[in-house]
């Protein structure tokens, strides 16, 4: 009896047995199926709304935040290369203006070096056998011969007639005391034109007796030790004396550099002008135009300028170099080819 109850009891408590190795079996087999599914969804990279997505795609989130950091910071490079080389560009414009203006200083220093060192061959212009500018006397050309300078765009400053103009000779003109002197030169206040009118009282000691060659270096030398004011009365003297002389042009010239240097450009674009029209066979006529230009964009007056610089190429294709250079530099920078 103790035996069959044993067997009841073991028969009892193995029945579950079969139920709980099916239920083992189940899991592993929707475990099997949850992988294969999840395997899919991860090749195909689809997955529902609300699914969290295994690691790996994961880790290809965070990859895209790295990539997408880095695209900014690119980005920053980008606009910072572009804002340094509009800095660079700048200045390298602004060093193509101070290497323009430093030609152009250089130019100029070049050009009044010459003007200075060629003096001695100036003065040496008689014995070497020049014809003189003008011709001695009553063959100086009439002041209505020398008008067709003005057609070039030149708004002259002069009067209408320019008989007083020292170069075309004061005793072939007849001209009255204290007309040669001041030339062309307009009207000006009552003070200084009555300052002025005292001018040919002090011609005679103004310049030293001699010949006309030594009161030319006299002047010159005055000139050069910077006491404008005498040098200006003495080359005034000089084109009234000698009006006919080879040496006039140059005097007239370097009568209108005095009044340039002083910052009188009215005077000086007049006294300029007249040198041009007056002695423009002068070794110092295209020097008389470069200066008139230079004089008139002083005064904003750019198409006159431009007038000046243009005619130095056309009726003086000779000149020395450092006046070509200087006319076509400042042409260029008054913009005369847009006019």
């Amino acid at each position: 009896m103790l035996a069959v109850g044993m067997a009841a009891a073991v028969v009892t408590v193995s029945a579950p047995a079969p139920a709980v190795a099916q239920s083992a079996q189940e899991r592993l087999d929707r475990l099997e199926r949850d992988l294969q599914l999840l395997q899919r969804q991860v090749y195909r990279g689809d997955f529902a709304a609300g699914q969290t997505p295994p690691p790996a795609t994961a880790g290809a989130d965070v990859s895209g935040d790295v990539a997408t950091r880095l695209q900014g910071r690119i980005t920053e490079l980008e606009q910072l290369v572009t804002r340094l080389t509009g800095r660079v560009e700048e200045t390298q414009y602004q060093v193509q203006q101070m290497d323009q203006r430093l030609q152009r200083f250089m130019d100029d220093v070049d050009f009044r070096l010459q003007q200075l060192e060629g003096t001695g061959g100036a003065a040496a212009a008689p014995a070497q056998g020049q014809s003189q500018n003008q011709g001695a006397g009553g063959q100086a050309p009439a002041p209505g011969q020398e008008a067709p300078a003005t057609s070039g765009g030149f708004r002259a400053a002069t009067p209408s007639q320019p008989a007083p103009t020292g170069g075309q000779g004061a005793g072939s003109q007849g001209l009255a005391p204290g007309e040669g002197t001041l030339g062309t030169i307009p009207a000006e206040p009552p003070a200084q034109a009555q300052a002025e009118g005292q001018a040919p009282a002090q011609t005679g000691p103004v310049l030293p007796e001699g010949t006309p060659e030594e009161q030319y270096s006299y002047a010159f030398g005055l000139l050069r030790e910077g006491a404008y004011d005498r040098a200006s009365q003495a080359f005034e003297a000089f084109v009234d004396r000698h009006g006919d002389h080879s040496l006039a042009g140059n005097a007239q010239y370097w009568l209108g550099e005095t009044h340039y240097v002083q910052g009188d450009y009215e005077r000086a674009a007049v006294t300029f002008l007249d040198g041009y029209r007056s002695y423009p066979e002068s070794p110092k006529a295209p020097d008389n135009l470069l200066k008139l230009g230079l004089t008139m964009a002083q005064l904003d007056k750019t198409r006159e300028a431009c007038a000046a610089f243009t005619r130095i190429s056309g009726e003086y294709p000779q000149a020395p170099d450092p006046i070509q250079r200087r006319a076509r530099s400042e042409a260029e920078r008054l913009g005369c080819g847009n006019l």
